[in-house]
């Protein structure tokens, strides 16, 4: 199962998810959210995985790592947060994020609460240099 759920006012995608996704699904979700109105480019994403499962294996990291890859690299200036339902499983998640090599981009976490408070101090930070930024003529 993979929900998305696009929240302008919070600057947030959240997207939960349940078992095993498979690429298709993945493609097909993400792309149901970008022709959505309300979406925005600049949206930090919450991943909530809702079980163990939703964590992929190696291999099937391998299988949804480019389209994620895509995903996150054209989203300049977003932050994501994945929140993991065990210590283990967010342990193997931060191996497997390793690898898309984003650095401070993205965190994981055991709380969502957690998770949303350190996306909404990105965007608080976001917002205020923006409105600092000079506007040309």
């Amino acid at each position: 199962m993979l929900d998305l759920h696009l929240d302008p006012a919070k600057n947030l995608l959240t997207t939960r998810v349940a078992g095993v996704v498979g690429v298709g699904e993945l493609a097909t979700k993400l792309y149901q959210a970008i022709r959505d109105p309300k979406f925005s480019s600049g949206m930090n994403g919450l991943i909530v995985a809702l079980d163990n499962d939703a964590i992929p294996d190696p291999g099937r990291f391998s299988l949804l790592k480019p389209v994620l890859k895509v995903w996150i690299t054209q989203r300049t200036g977003a932050r994501w947060a994945l929140v993991a339902p065990t210590e283990l499983a967010r342990d193997r998640a931060e191996a497997l994020l390793v690898e898309l090599k984003l650095g401070g981009a993205i965190r994981c976490f055991t709380s969502e609460a957690a998770a949303v408070a350190w996306l909404q101090e990105a965007s608080v930070a976001f917002g205020e240099a923006f409105r600092g930024a000079a506007v040309p003529a």
